[in-house]
């Protein structure tokens, strides 16, 4: 029972599409980053009928959707930088 994929028809799901097709999250302002942010997160709730906090826990198919959810998080507001500092990095 995935319904995060099968988001087509979905208004939240449209609106997170077009603000995605406006750029990169550099090219975002913090408001509108913020914004599709909520659309994202209110859009799970809704797909994966999320109503209390035991609905996360007991449904299966909320963790499944989870990581689907968290590239689309990652979209938004960007990916950590590949290089990491080091101890050493720093010393030298």
């Amino acid at each position: 029972m995935t319904k995060m994929g099968g988001y087509c028809d979905n208004p939240i799901g449209a609106k997170i599409r077009k603000e995605a097709a406006r750029g990169s999250p550099e090219e975002k302002t913090a408001g509108e980053t913020r914004k599709a942010l909520y659309a994202l997160c209110e859009r799970f709730v809704v797909d994966n009928d999320i109503h209390c906090p035991e609905t996360i826990w007991q449904m299966d198919h909320v963790i499944g959707n989870a990581y689907e959810f968290i590239e689309e998080i990652c979209n938004t507001i960007g990916y950590a930088s590949m290089k990491e500092e080091t101890e050493y990095d720093e010393e030298n």
